[in-house]
């Protein structure tokens, strides 16, 4: 996917929920002046962090409202 789109710059990020690869987050830039500083890094990884807890919360009240 990378060759054919030529990002400059690009992130994978898992999404591993009760320890089990449900998918994953994939942002590219073909601009040279995004920042790729340890600052986005981590942004980037808060937001995936942020969206497997969503999906946890959703999951578990999910499974109560079935009770």
């Amino acid at each position: 996917m990378t060759k054919e789109l030529a990002p400059r710059r690009f992130a994978l990020l898992p999404l591993v929920l009760e320890g089990k690869l449900i998918g994953c987050l994939y942002f590219d830039c073909t601009m040279e002046t995004i920042d790729a500083s340890p600052t986005a890094r981590q942004l980037l990884s808060d937001l995936r962090d942020q969206l497997v807890a969503a999906l946890a919360w959703h999951r578990a009240n999910a499974a109560v409202a079935e009770r």
